[in-house]
């Protein structure tokens, strides 16, 4: 103990200090986040190099709004649970095209909401089915228009 203050009361204060720094200074980001997506690779670079040592994951991800990240996650999900399939590289993009149609109609479908007297009764299970199958198959949609981008060369893998 020096001072009055024990190291461990000294060791959380600084991490508090820390927390609250990256806090303000990811707050401060998100608020400019079009200007730091903006930001050459190089110097993306040199801003996640050093923040990393601070536990910041993938600071492009950490700028992305909650729902983009949760939506991004949804859609690789699928993605992987299809890749038995094989990709979509050797597809057409006109018939990747009517594939994004007929999920469009899925989604339309799965987005009607159940008012069965026995779906009422047990709304809370119901309504947690609903939104997963609706999110599910937007995914669905957002990755066949992925797939149609990504076949007509307007996806550059450099900005990844």
């Amino acid at each position: 103990m020096t001072d009055g203050i024990s190291d461990a009361r000294r060791k959380e204060r600084a991490m508090n200090q820390i927390r609250n720094g990256l806090q303000s200074l990811i707050g401060g980001l998100e608020e400019v986040h079009d200007c730091a997506f903006g930001l050459p690779s190089d110097m993306m670079a040199e801003l996640q190099a050093a923040l990393s040592p601070f536990g910041i994951g993938d600071l492009r991800l950490t700028l992305l709004r909650p729902e983009v990240r949760v939506f991004a996650r949804a859609m690789e999900q699928k993605l992987r649970e299809n890749e038995h399939k094989g990709g979509w590289q050797d597809e057409t993009a006109d018939w990747l095209l009517e594939r994004l149609e007929e999920e469009v109609k899925e989604l339309k479908a799965a987005a009607v909401r159940p008012l069965s007297a026995s779906d009422l009764l047990d709304w809370n299970k119901r309504h947690a089915e609903y939104q997963t199958k609706v999110l599910r198959e937007a995914a669905d949609v957002a990755n066949f228009a992925m797939m149609v981008c990504d076949q007509l060369g307007a996806i550059d893998k450099g900005d990844a």
